[in-house]
């Protein structure tokens, strides 16, 4: 079966502070770029309406 997301997430969550598995590493990594990505999306659209709606 697949993985669901929520359990993924909770376990990447609770393998933070102790990463011993290269699979423990590479989710700790793309849960990190996950966040950074979606916080510069977001960032990126507010830059984007304030652009739009201040001229």
């Amino acid at each position: 079966g697949g993985l669901d997301f929520g359990d993924w997430l909770s376990g990447s969550i609770s393998s933070l502070p102790k990463v011993t598995s290269v699979n423990g590493v590479y989710s700790q990594a793309f849960f990190f770029f996950f966040l950074i990505f979606t916080g510069s999306m977001v960032l990126l659209s507010n830059v984007c309406y304030f652009l739009f709606y201040s001229t």
